[in-house]
């Protein structure tokens, strides 16, 4: 599937997967229906082209219900799919090409929502409809990181 490419990173989201590998490529398959492949077809494995064609080297994938974020060498990171619930981390309803999140850090996709550790630090953003972004706060959407504190 891969060639001769060897995976260092792999992620399963609800309907979809993603696969980095050694040469720093970035791979997906299952469903496109969100554009979380980067693309509109359905089934399939597609080599996702626009980190290289930007000179961004990947570090890390990580996929969710719907949507992908994917972190560069220099922790930058990058979001496409769904953001019904906030998920990508910027204000857009959904994108099939990658977004830059205002954030350098490193990520965990839930199904809707997200957590990133940076700098001892860590930030939420998406649903928090059973409380699972950790602030107190749940029921609300948040469309972009916010620090969570632990007090």
């Amino acid at each position: 599937m891969f060639g001769a490419e060897r995976a260092i990173n792999v992620s399963v989201g609800t309907s979809h997967s993603l696969v980095l590998t050694e040469n720093g490529n970035v791979y997906c398959f299952g469903s496109y229906s969100y554009g979380e492949c980067y693309g509109n077809r359905y089934g399939g494995t597609v080599r996702i082209d626009w980190f290289i064609s930007n000179r961004i080297k990947v570090a890390q994938v990580s996929a969710g219900s719907r949507y992908s974020i994917v972190q560069d060498t220099n922790g930058k990171l990058y979001s496409f799919g769904n953001n019904e619930r906030g998920q990508l981390g910027t204000r857009y309803w959904y994108t099939q090409s990658p977004m830059e999140i205002a954030l350098n850090a490193t990520v965990s996709c839930g199904i809707q929502h997200v957590i990133a550790s940076s700098n001892n630090k860590f930030f939420v953003w998406g649903s928090d409809e059973y409380g699972q972004l950790g602030n107190g706060y749940p029921l609300q959407i948040l469309y972009t990181p916010v620090a969570l504190n632990f007090s």
